[in-house]
């Protein structure tokens, strides 16, 4: 006899982890944990703080 299935679990129900599998593509979601985890070289400037000087 097949399992029942549960029912889909909503998005605000879901752990962080679950709803990236759920969206990205197993590569790209690889590649995002590669930046993530990577420290950020360099603070980038925003371009108002240029501006108001």
């Amino acid at each position: 006899m097949p399992k029942k299935e549960q029912p889909k679990k909503r998005a605000t129900e879901m752990t962080d982890d679950e709803l990236a599998k759920r969206i990205f593509p197993p590569k790209v979601l690889e590649e995002l944990k590669r930046v993530a985890a990577q420290e950020p070289t360099q603070k980038r400037k925003s371009s108002s703080q240029e501006d108001s000087k």
